[in-house]
């Protein structure tokens, strides 16, 4: 398992306004803060870091497409993001700059299995972006 490199302050900046934006529901506004970030970030940091930021912005958009009823936008997504992050149980981070990766994939996962059986029921504000204190103090 890989341990990212911390973020500085700007960084830090933007992944904290799109996880904001992620926790009230608004997906496509968190997409495009953590794009900003992305364009950063594959400049300076290895390759499976930025593209770990990239699974988280597709997090985004599998809900965006959760909403908007699409089985195959969510199915894609989910597709996507799995090769960036891994799965729940064989994650290729643990914490992604104090994100608990295995704790949102896995919540992330039942909204995927609910899309392959058209269950549109399911309410993505419940999936919600908490950073561990201890691992955001130290930037990992």
């Amino acid at each position: 398992m890989t341990t990212p490199l911390p973020l500085n302050d700007v960084e830090m900046a933007l992944l904290m306004v799109g996880i904001s934006e992620f926790n009230n529901g608004r997906y496509w506004q968190a997409h495009e803060e953590w794009e900003d970030l992305w364009k950063r970030l594959k400049v300076d940091f290895p390759e499976p870091q930025y593209k770990a930021l990239q699974g988280l912005i597709q997090c985004a958009a599998l809900l965006y497409q959760y909403q908007k009823e699409n089985p195959r936008g969510v199915s894609n997504m989910w597709s996507k993001l799995c090769e960036k992050m891994g799965r729940p149980g064989n994650l290729k981070f643990t914490y992604l700059w104090g994100i608990d990766v295995g704790h949102l994939l896995a919540k992330i996962e039942s909204y995927f299995i609910a899309a392959n059986n058209a269950d549109w029921n399911l309410n993505c504000n419940l999936v919600q972006i908490h950073l561990s204190e201890e691992l955001k103090v130290d930037g990992i």
